[in-house]
């Protein structure tokens, strides 16, 4: 906290006549350190060039002014589709905004986890590196890929799913594989797919137009 703060003198809360409040200070203080977690990334700057990316960002906003900030959601979103349609962007827009509404958050990108539990664990336990995130009010995991996947890392991902479909908190998960068809099967097994739809709102990404790509080509013309 700005320990300089001339309301509250770095305490945090300031005390009047009719009790003590929040200080702008602690406020300020909190978002800009939910910022410095989540980056740039919100709602007011996600580009939405077709009807399908402002549809996208529809759901999100209607899932937010759904959901209510005394009672933590139980429910999320499975986005899936091709790189570039903007999930990660909406993801992490949800996670500062659900965080700003003082709901406990994780957010893990697959692979970095994956890393992270190789590099921190040397039996690969899952279970003791994400014990206290998978017990927050909203888990996020992002590019679930199936690029290099292996036996231990779809049991990661089954121990993950079967933990948050016990926990009374939502789960946000955004892939590439096409759940409209049978590649989610060659690796995934029926149990992990409908516990996945248990958990989350399936939100198809499909057709749209790679935005990064789509900047690329505008440059070089």
């Amino acid at each position: 906290l700005p320990y300089g703060c001339t309301l509250c003198d770095g305490y945090g809360n300031v005390i009047t006549d009719d009790g003590a409040s929040v200080c702008e200070c602690k406020r300020d203080y909190f978002i800009a350190s939910v910022v410095r977690k989540y980056g740039a990334q919100s709602m007011e700057n996600f580009e939405a060039p077709t009807g399908k990316h402002l549809a996208l960002l529809k759901e999100c906003r209607r899932y937010l002014s759904d959901t209510d900030a005394a009672k933590t959601p139980t429910t999320g979103f499975l986005f899936y589709g091709a790189a570039g349609c903007g999930k990660t962007h909406l993801l992490l827009s949800l996670a500062k905004e659900l965080e700003m509404r003082s709901f406990s958050v994780a957010y893990w990108d697959f692979q970095d986890l994956l890393t992270q539990i190789k590099g921190t664990f040397n039996n690969k336990d899952a279970e003791g590196f994400l014990e206290s995130d998978l017990l927050k009010d909203v888990f996020i995991l992002d590019d679930l890929s199936t690029l290099k996947i292996t036996e231990w890392a779809v049991d990661t991902v089954r121990y993950i799913i079967n933990s948050r479909c016990r926990h009374p908190g939502s789960l946000f998960v955004s892939t590439n594989m096409d759940f409209g068809n049978d590649e989610v099967a060659e690796h995934f097994d029926p149990t992990i797919q409908s516990r996945l739809y248990e958990k989350c709102i399936v939100i198809p990404c499909v057709g749209f137009e790679d935005w990064r790509k789509k900047k690329l080509e505008v440059r070089h013309l």
